[in-house]
C-alpha cells in the first residue's frame, strides 16, 4: 500500500502527515507578500528587530507550555491543552523565522548573522539534526535549520513542526486588519 495524498499534505503508511517542500516554499512566499501589504511602513531594520523579538516571545511561550506540562500545572497536564499551546507556539516561532529569513535574504544579507556566531550551541545542534536526517538548506543557517531547532526544542518531529507552520501561516494570512487579535481569527 502506498502513501495517500490529500492536497499538499501527504499521509504516509504510519498515518503521519507531512507537508511537501513546494507547499512550504509557496506558503513562505505568500506570507512574505502578505506581510509587506499589511506592514509596508515596517520594512527594513525595524521589521527585522520586530521579527527577532517575536521569535523570542514565542520561544518563551513554548518554554512556558513545556515547563507547565512538566510541572503538571495551569492546565498543561491536559494533553489537548498542552498540544494546542505547544503547536501554536511552534507555528508562531516559525512564521516569525520565515519572515526574518526572507526579509534578510531579499535585502542581500547573510542569514547566519541574524543569530550570531555560526558556532553557537543551538546552531550546532540544528546542524547535527539536519545532517543526521539528510536535510539540506540553501542558506547556511536557513529556515529548515530553524524548523529542526524548534522541533528538537519542542520534542516533536520536523514534519509536525512544518504542519504547525503551515497552519499558523494560513491563519495569519486570513487577517486583513492589523488591529485584530488572535482570539478574533
Amino acid at each position: 500500500m502506498e502513501a495517500q495524498q490529500k492536497g499538499r499534505v501527504i499521509v504516509d503508511l504510519d498515518g503521519v502527515e507531512r507537508i511537501d517542500d513546494e507547499t512550504i516554499a509557496n506558503v513562505r512566499s505568500d506570507l512574505f507578500k502578505w506581510q509587506l501589504s499589511q506592514f509596508p511602513d515596517r520594512y527594513g531594520a525595524d521589521m527585522a528587530e520586530d521579527l527577532r523579538l517575536g521569535i523570542f516571545e514565542e520561544l518563551g511561550e513554548l518554554a512556558h507550555a513545556i515547563l507547565k506540562r512538566r510541572q503538571g500545572i495551569r492546565g498543561m497536564d491536559v494533553d489537548r491543552a498542552f498540544e494546542f499551546a505547544r503547536d501554536d507556539a511552534i507555528g508562531d516561532v516559525l512564521v516569525y523565522a520565515s519572515q526574518l529569513f526572507r526579509a534578510h535574504t531579499v535585502a542581500g544579507g547573510d542569514a547566519a548573522r541574524l543569530f550570531g556566531d555560526s558556532g553557537t550551541t543551538s546552531r550546532r545542534l540544528a546542524l547535527f539534526y539536519c545532517d543526521h536526517h539528510g536535510i539540506k538548506d540553501q542558506e547556511p543557517w536557513g529556515f529548515n535549520y530553524m524548523v529542526a531547532a524548534v522541533a528538537v526544542a519542542a520534542s516533536v518531529s520536523i514534519a509536525h513542526a512544518k504542519l504547525c507552520f503551515v497552519e499558523t501561516a494560513r491563519k495569519v494570512m486570513k487577517r486583513t486588519d492589523r488591529t485584530e487579535t488572535r482570539e478574533e481569527v
